[in-house]
């Protein structure tokens, strides 16, 4: 199993980034024009994503959240669009200074056959980079991703 770090500093207040990110069933911060059905609540709660052009939805489910840490994390039994398997995942938000936050994405997965490791990651950064840049426009007020 691998498992990938993103750390970011940004420009906003730590509450109010993680009031969007505790907010597990809405991503609407999250650029893209997706469905998303939420079911449940709380642990064990699925956001079910509908993506145009994707045989299958992805159920991202909330394994657990820690509110006095501001963090959660999630994985994906079902429809993971990359050529992994073993997906799982944890946000987290830090306080820096006032107006200043960082936040840390890190992930855990085993590539399929034909992905080779270093691959794996550099995608893995890559998304977890465009989590935080959506989130980082959301919070300036920004539609755009």
């Amino acid at each position: 199993m691998l498992s990938t770090t993103v750390t970011r500093e940004l420009n906003h207040d730590c509450n109010r980034a993680w009031a969007v990110l505790a907010d597990f069933g809405n991503v609407g911060w999250a650029a893209g024009d997706n469905t998303v059905e939420v079911i449940g609540e709380g642990i064990g709660m699925i956001r079910r994503i509908i993506v145009d052009g994707l045989d299958a939805p992805i159920d991202e489910v909330l394994d657990f959240i820690e509110p006095e840490q501001h963090k959660f994390g999630y994985s994906i039994p079902r429809g993971l669009p990359f050529p992994l398997d073993d997906y799982r995942a944890e946000a987290q938000v830090k306080f820096v200074a006032d107006g200043r936050t960082t936040v840390v994405w890190k992930g855990w997965f085993t590539p399929q056959d034909g992905l080779a490791e270093a691959d794996a990651i550099a995608m893995m950064d890559g998304i977890y980079n465009q989590l935080i840049d959506w989130l980082d426009a959301h919070l300036s007020g920004s539609t755009s991703g």
